[in-house]
């Protein structure tokens, strides 16, 4: 899996632009807080989604901007599309805020996001977010404790409703893990 891309701009072709890397261009839909430039170096959190019949990359600002597209596409009638346009038209708290809220309105502003799935939205992810436009809970660290959990085989959105209530005592990745661990064994057992 592709997360993260350094390299310069040298092609821009409607919403996509190649990033030449190590000798090999990478074509990414970068989100609109990217600015990127052709001829400028650029820094991207990419998120590599696969279809049936395609391989895409998501180019994001932030590890945090890329964690909540991907929390979005786990929305169903959210694709890609959508969850690049809500996230790179807003500040993760301006998000967060609509979804504590309850206001629709700010998804409905985004093309082929209707009512019911911006109703749908806020239902799914009211209980995962946080109250500073984070996901619960939302720093370096706990992207690293995501990706080692999401390689072994737990779903983002598992993790991240045991992750709420992740005790203050448990402040290295291991001991994160281990607690996770436990509390997803409680669960499922």
């Amino acid at each position: 899996m592709i997360a993260y891309l350094e390299g310069l701009v040298v092609h821009r072709e409607g919403t996509s632009i190649v990033i030449l890397v190590a000798g090999i261009g990478y074509q990414v839909f970068p989100s609109a807080h990217t600015s990127p430039v052709v001829g400028s170096q650029i820094q991207l959190y990419c998120s590599q989604q696969v279809r049936e019949d395609s391989l895409t990359l998501y180019g994001l600002a932030s590890w945090l901007e890329r964690s909540w597209f991907e929390l979005l596409l786990s929305v169903s009638g959210v694709g890609p599309k959508s969850a690049l346009a809500i996230v790179g038209s807003n500040p993760t708290t301006r998000i967060e805020q609509a979804i504590s809220d309850g206001q629709t309105a700010l998804f409905e502003a985004i093309p082929g996001i209707g009512k019911k799935v911006a109703a749908k939205i806020i239902v799914e992810l009211k209980g995962k977010v946080g109250g500073t436009g984070t996901l619960l809970p939302g720093d370096d660290a706990t992207a690293t404790l995501m990706q080692a959990l999401e390689s072994l085989g737990y779903r983002k959105i598992e993790v991240l409703a045991v992750l709420k209530d992740l005790p203050a005592t448990a402040t290295s990745v291991e001991q994160q893990i281990r607690w996770v661990l436990q509390r997803m064994s409680q669960i499922q057992g």
